[in-house]
């Protein structure tokens, strides 16, 4: 899906990734569950095209924040 989708689902899925990756180098969450938050925040983010840098670091935000709201879940 993200690579058939537009701009913004490659965004959130590297934030999500940083975020959940980071969670797991402290402990807070499993190896599996990487996935499982990465997953999480694509389904809840809307496939759309990015048209500027600061709609990049909009949509990096909003999925940062969606990713620690599922690892703190």
């Amino acid at each position: 899906p993200v690579l058939a989708g537009g701009d913004s689902l490659a965004i959130a899925m590297n934030a999500a990734n940083e975020v959940a990756n980071q969670a797991f180098r402290e402990g807070r969450i499993g190896f599996m569950d990487i996935v499982a938050t990465v997953e999480a925040v694509l389904d809840r983010t809307i496939d759309a095209p990015v048209g500027s840098l600061d709609e990049v670091w909009e949509t990096d935000h909003m999925a940062r924040r969606m990713a620690e709201e599922v690892v703190n879940a």
